[in-house]
């Protein structure tokens, strides 16, 4: 007997069967599971989890992402997340090493001295925020348009 493919789904389509599941007429768990065709345990976990859920896919910044994953330390992360974006908004030239030291600063007046930003750490948090950084050419704010 072969193992069944775990078949991790987003978070709209957790929230979809549930919509669905309501709008199946009354009969057992068995039943509804067959005609959506999940797993009976699957169905009753995302019901009885449904407000997170929906929290979920409220927050999300990615739908295609199957998994709600948090980093080592929850409250820097969304510190300098939220640092990264008032940067961005203002232009400015930001690097990794500038966001890890940035990090580490943040840790130290949370009070969370163990935390230590490392290279792995910095990558995942990257992933995680959905962030890329390109070489970036030619800034407009370099630009001397009244010259031109």
């Amino acid at each position: 007997m072969s193992k069944r493919k775990r078949q991790d789904r987003t978070a709209e389509e957790k929230l979809e069967l549930i919509d669905k599941f309501k709008a199946l007429p009354s009969c057992s768990m068995r039943e509804s599971a067959a005609q959506l065709g999940v797993n009976r345990g699957f169905l009753t976990n995302i019901l009885k989890n449904e407000d997170s859920v929906r929290k979920e896919c409220a927050t999300q910044d990615s739908p295609q992402r199957k998994r709600l994953r948090h980093g080592k330390d929850k409250d820097v992360e969304d510190g300098l997340f939220q640092w990264f974006q008032k940067m961005r908004a203002k232009n400015a030239l930001i690097h990794g090493p500038l966001l890890c030291t940035k990090a580490e600063e943040l840790a130290t007046a949370i009070g969370h001295t163990e935390f230590k930003p490392t290279d792995g750490w910095f990558s995942r948090w990257k992933v995680r925020n959905g962030l890329t950084f390109h070489k970036i050419h030619g800034e407009a704010q370099d630009a001397d348009f009244d010259a031109a």
